[in-house]
């Protein structure tokens, strides 16, 4: 009672994600578990793999957001 957990994130679906210890920009399609024996929250995310959508779960913990990539500056401007 009164225990806040700071620590633990809140997606939601559409958002962009990547694992912490990196990988692919990853997008949230859903926040909890398709299993029943899993406990805890999870994060449902799909990215692709060259052309191949694949999809996997994660623990909020371990995700962070994506930082936007910064190349395109120059030439969107002119």
């Amino acid at each position: 009672k009164g225990k806040t957990d700071m620590s633990k994130p809140s997606f939601k679906p559409g958002e962009k994600v990547q694992h912490k210890a990196g990988g692919p920009v990853m997008c949230v399609d859903r926040v909890g578990s398709a299993d029943p024996l899993v406990l805890g929250e999870r994060v449902h995310c799909t990215w692709f793999k060259g052309e191949k959508l694949e999809s996997g779960e994660f623990d909020p913990a371990t995700l962070q957001t994506a930082k936007p990539k910064s190349k395109q500056t120059t030439s969107e401007q002119a």
